[in-house]
């Protein structure tokens, strides 16, 4: 028996009566617990025996139980498994990183501990590979019905790809078809306004202002607009759309009077009384209010119009109108002014001055126009809730 196996039996025999919190851990079966304990006494610069004891016969424990569950793991002979053993390599290899720097620290108080390092990088290395073919192959199942048309297949296995290249970025021809996936899992629709009743002029200015400031094409979760046909996408679905039912109020003028009388102190004056008391005339101030009155008329204009929006969507594969949908929005315009006449010391909260002034009732196209690009938002959106 070796001289350091005589020492470590004798000291165990002494730990035993010891009251140290590592030890007791150790004694429990409890090596994690036992590890992190001594670790941080270790740290604290407590390199006594017992501490280094502790620590190695610990360390070695925890590594003996996971290289157990490793060997269980993969016998178990389940791919999906190998996310479950990457994790577990990982989390040794971080363990390791820690123990070798505290290990440097115990050296240089000359204790040399014979510590079993598992070969947690190598095995980091072989899950990782695993794990992206793991990935892979269920990738695979989904790209023939994919190719066959069906979008719910390609997305669900450019997933797949996604996570198989998070692991492996270059695995395979994972690039190629995480592209392709992407292609035939994307439903492409083509805008396109077509002819109403309005006139051409008219057409142009309310299209103007619905495409204002807006890029084509648009990209949204597995959908993309185009405004344009695209040279080498085929097209889905068309939408074609046009503006109708346009109506305005005409301008109105509705106005309201309130008058209001007031007391107020228009001023002070001196008067003279005779004192017989002082046989003196005597000067004090008396103040002086003036009744005052205004009368205020507030105008207001308003002017209300309205649009409609008509869409009809088509399947190009069917070549029919599967979908049909229509939006309504209006644009309204107002003005208010007042006109004061009387004394404005009169005015108070209730009847008061809202100030402004007369003009001149804007366009009814220019309403029309606002109210086509506040369509915008919502015709996007009825569109992409319109197809899978």
């Amino acid at each position: 028996m070796s001289m350091k196996k005589i020492i470590y039996l004798s000291l165990s025999f002494l730990l035993l009566l010891s009251c140290n919190r590592p030890v007791k851990f150790l004694e429990k079966g409890k090596d994690e617990k036992a590890l992190k304990s001594s670790l941080q006494r270790l740290k604290r610069g407590k390199v006594k025996l017992d501490n280094v004891y502790v620590f190695e016969q610990s360390f070695n424990n925890v590594t003996d139980k996971d290289a157990e569950i490793i060997s269980k793991l993969r016998n178990a002979g389940e791919p999906k498994l190998w996310l479950e053993i990457r994790r577990k390599a990982i989390d040794i290899d971080k363990r390791q990183i820690r123990i070798e720097k505290i290990t440097r620290k115990i050296a240089e108080r000359g204790y040399f501990l014979e510590l079993d390092f598992y070969p947690a990088k190598k095995l980091i290395k072989e899950a990782t590979d695993n794990v992206a073919l793991y990935y892979y192959a269920q990738a695979l199942e989904f790209i023939p019905s994919a190719r066959s048309g069906e979008k719910k297949a390609a997305r669900k296995a450019y997933v797949k790809i996604l996570n198989c290249r998070k692991y492996r970025p270059e695995f395979k021809d994972a690039p190629d078809l995480e592209d392709e996936m992407l292609e035939l899992g994307t439903t492409h629709i083509l805008v396109q306004p077509v002819e109403s009743n309005l006139s051409a002029n008219l057409e142009d200015q309310l299209l103007n202002g619905f495409f204002y400031k807006n890029k084509f094409p648009k990209s949204y979760n597995w959908k993309t607009i185009y405004l344009e046909k695209p040279a080498e996408t085929q097209i889905d679905y068309f939408a074609e759309f046009y503006f109708d039912k346009l109506r305005e109020s005409g301008c109105y003028t509705s106005e309201s009077t309130c008058t209001n009388s007031e007391t107020i102190q228009a001023g002070c004056e001196i008067q003279k009384v005779w004192s017989e008391k002082d046989s003196a005339y005597i000067e004090f101030t008396v103040t002086v209010y003036e009744d005052v009155c205004v009368s205020v008329t507030t105008h207001r204009q308003d002017l209300d119009t309205s649009i409609e929006l008509f869409c009809n969507m088509i399947s190009l594969r069917s070549n029919q109108i599967f979908k049909t949908f229509s939006l309504y929005k209006r644009s309204s315009w107002s003005n208010e002014y007042s006109e004061v006449s009387g004394d404005h010391r009169a005015l108070n909260f209730i009847c008061s001055d809202s100030g402004g002034s007369y003009h001149h009732p804007p366009d009814p196209i220019e309403l029309w126009v606002s109210a086509a690009s506040s369509c915008r938002f919502d015709f996007i959106k009825k569109l992409r809730r319109s197809v899978y």
